[in-house]
């Protein structure tokens, strides 16, 4: 099958990298093209024309492709590259900083092997990021919206990253960035990131990233030092079901009024489960918490108090064949406090949500 939850591999697929393109090959080269396609609606608020706090498959109402792209991959012995050219209300949304050409590219670096005794590779470029669970692939993903996590964290990366085999079980990465979610740095520092992979078996992987820069910039001038840790674990224990658990804190330093520094935070948790029905048919689930209690990443559409809210998801999943899958998700918004606006546009504590979709991919 084409995607993670009726994946029938030996071994789990990190979904958390954009790594799993199908397509045709053609001596080192592959090349597959992507389409996702939705249709979603606030069963809430007729008002808004895209969902709240959200920044992929959110518009309102209308049919829209999400993401379509084509992926052109080579891998040689020494060298390699890809590059996914890519339009949607995803590459709007997540790429809206950047200038000319780059506001079209979902990826597009090349690598060159340092050592083929330990495979220690190096590419450059813009890279997929490692950062939670999830990726802007959908039909790599449990549901098919993707939760809090990678939303507020980068779906992308720009700079080096050093693949360091470690042993047969452990694979560590270096990151050297422009910087969070940048193409075209920012601020006038490089910032750092790591990536640790273990898979003590068939069954099971865990993922343990890092990342630490200066987010000053003429966009945030009062940001200073931002750490962030993420750990998220997948299992797979037959080849019905799918498990996927990830949290994640982060810690911003800020320029206050009276001119300190103040460190805040912003955090997520969320739990993720498919199980197969019945042939190509099957179920997933979500539940997820997410907290920013002093605004580092978001800013309320109410006079909110800090942002705290759950998250219920529920999505049918048929793959029609290989190459084509549609899914079906509600989802249902609950914040601990009112950062929601109701029918008469007055603040709420929820948000009722519901999308369907096609994913091609050839």
């Amino acid at each position: 099958m084409c995607i993670a939850i009726l994946n029938s591999n030996a071994q789990v697929v990190n979904t958390g990298i954009n790594d799993t393109a199908a397509g045709k090959s053609i001596g080192k080269f592959k090349v597959s093209s992507y389409l996702d396609t939705y249709w979603g609606t606030d069963f809430q608020n007729q008002v808004h024309t895209t969902v709240p706090y959200t920044v992929s498959m959110n518009t309102i109402n209308q049919p829209k492709i999400n993401l379509a792209m084509i992926d052109v991959r080579y891998q040689g012995e020494k060298y390699r590259f890809k590059i996914l050219p890519g339009i949607g209300t995803y590459m709007k949304a997540n790429y809206s900083n950047e200038k000319g050409i780059a506001q079209y590219i979902v990826e597009a670096n090349a690598g060159v092997l340092l050592s083929k005794k330990k495979k220690i590779w190096l590419d450059a470029g813009i890279l997929s990021s490692p950062y939670t669970n999830e990726s802007a692939i959908s039909k790599d993903q449990l549901l098919y919206t993707r939760s809090f996590g990678p939303e507020y964290a980068p779906y992308y990366l720009t700079g080096f990253k050093l693949s360091l085999p470690i042993h047969s079980t452990i694979n560590l990465y270096l990151y050297l960035i422009n910087g969070w979610q940048e193409i075209k740095r920012q601020g006038n520092s490089l910032a750092f990131g790591t990536q640790v992979e273990y898979r003590p078996n068939d069954k099971n992987l865990f993922n343990w990233n890092t990342y630490l820069g200066n987010e000053s910039s003429p966009l945030t001038p009062n940001y200073r030092t931002r750490f962030f840790t993420d750990f998220y674990w997948l299992y797979n224990p037959n080849k019905k079901m799918s498990i996927a658990l990830s949290a994640y804190w982060g810690s911003q330093q800020r320029i206050n009024a009276s001119g300190k520094i103040s460190a805040d935070s912003w955090g997520q948790m969320n739990l993720s489960m498919s199980y197969v029905l019945y042939k190509n048919w099957s179920v997933s689930a979500r539940v997820e918490r997410f907290i920013d209690p002093t605004l580092v990443m978001i800013s309320p559409i109410t006079n909110a108090n800090g942002f705290r809210t759950n998250s219920f998801s529920t999505c049918l999943n048929w793959a029609i064949n290989k190459n084509i899958l549609w899914r079906t998700e509600c989802r249902l918004f609950n914040g601990s406090n009112a950062v929601y606006l109701n029918q008469q546009n007055l603040p709420s504590n929820q948000l009722t949500w519901g999308l369907t979709s096609i994913v091609v991919q050839f």
